[in-house]
């Protein structure tokens, strides 16, 4: 039934569409018919492996089998980014999987601002650490909080490790900010906390880097800004313009942009 439908749509969909390609009717219905075959036969494909997965008929690696729970420490592979991606939009799963790695972050309530209803944070949350690395008290959204952690697990920690140096703390210059674009009316990320503003590290030694004083001595900030497009929509540093001089901004909401390294 579904099948035939689709067929209808699609020879009628070519019939329409002659007098704007310029392709003759039987060519144009001969490519039409190609991809509903294509499609009907992926929709089969997927339905059959939910299938054969959803009763056990096959076993799966843990890294690529979607009935074992979201882990912020689990291997990022593709399958397990796009999981990410659905559980930061998710509330109760986006708090689950922050909790199961930093036991310490507080759940707030969210809210909106009175006078400003563009502001506000709906999945509220305040973080202190992040994977044995300390933050200065910040407030944010639980998506930009996952976020950070996976960029912290999957970047932050294996990078450092390579040069020998172990991050004590993670500098910011906060997220929640009721404020629009510079220059501009569009408000900001910033001013639904779907942002965050990373300047450097501390070291367990005592020494820091700083975007600002470090960028061009140290590539290894431009490594870890780049990596940080795995897991952020949009982010903007020291090579997209001077008024990113100082910091990363991370963003899971803006138009896609990776400028970080």
């Amino acid at each position: 039934m579904a099948s035939g439908l689709i067929r209808l749509y699609f020879v009628t969909t070519a019939s329409a569409l002659t007098g704007y390609t310029g392709l003759k009717p039987p060519l144009l219905k001969q490519i039409l018919m190609r991809l509903v075959h294509l499609c009907v036969a992926g929709l089969l494909l997927l339905s059959g492996m939910v299938v054969v997965v959803a009763f056990d008929w096959v076993t799966l690696p843990p890294q690529w089998d979607p009935r074992i729970p979201f882990e912020v420490r689990s291997e990022p592979n593709w399958f397990r980014r796009l999981q990410a991606k659905t559980i930061s939009k998710t509330p109760e799963k986006c708090l689950a999987a922050l909790q199961a790695y930093a036991p310490s972050v507080e759940i707030n309530e969210g809210f909106k601002e009175a006078e400003q209803t563009s502001c506000g944070i709906e999945t509220r949350v305040t973080l202190t650490e992040l994977g044995g690395m300390q933050l200065k008290r910040v407030t944010t959204a639980c998506e930009t909080a996952l976020s950070l952690a996976l960029w912290v697990e999957h970047d932050i920690k294996p990078v450092f490790a390579r040069e020998a140096r172990q991050v004590k703390a993670i500098e910011h210059i906060g997220s929640y900010n009721c404020r629009k674009i510079y220059g501009t009316n569009r408000w900001s990320t910033h001013s639904t906390a779907q942002a965050i503003d990373i300047t450097g590290f501390e070291f367990e030694d005592g020494t820091r880097w700083s975007l600002i004083e470090d960028w061009q001595s140290q590539p290894v900030l431009a490594e870890l800004g780049e990596r940080s497009c795995r897991w952020f929509r949009q982010v903007l540093g020291p090579s997209y313009n001077r008024a990113h001089a100082n910091h990363f901004h991370l963003s899971t909401k803006s138009f896609p942009l990776c400028r970080g390294g």
